[in-house]
């Protein structure tokens, strides 16, 4: 995982599928936000407090150099109110069966 080109520190083996099928990331329709395990999240909204995302510098998800899927803030902003705008990222827990689920306003 990627926040403005630089890496964000993380547990890589949360990225994989477990033994006991645990783990690893999912697409979903039915999840309006996307779930990130409590450590993913964060480390991904320590990158938000500080600044860490910018208009014109997205969040990228990447499986290898070769694979990059940019999120933009247009797909993953959600309005609270008339004046604020947070990102549709939320904290999926310690053990949650998938680290990452990623949800339909990304």
């Amino acid at each position: 995982m990627k926040v403005d080109d630089r890496v964000v520190p993380l547990n890589s083996t949360l990225l994989s599928i477990d033994s006991q099928g645990f783990g690893g990331t999912k697409i979903s329709t039915v999840n309006p936000y996307t779930a990130l395990e409590k450590s993913i999240f964060k480390a991904e909204h320590t990158w938000h407090a500080f600044g860490g995302i910018r208009a014109d510098h997205p969040t990228c998800f990447a499986e290898n150099e070769n694979v990059i899927w940019r999120i933009f803030d247009a797909n993953s902003m959600v309005q609270v109110n008339e004046d604020m705008y947070c990102p549709g990222f939320v904290n999926g827990g310690s053990k949650p069966t998938t680290s990452i689920v990623i949800g339909g306003h990304q």
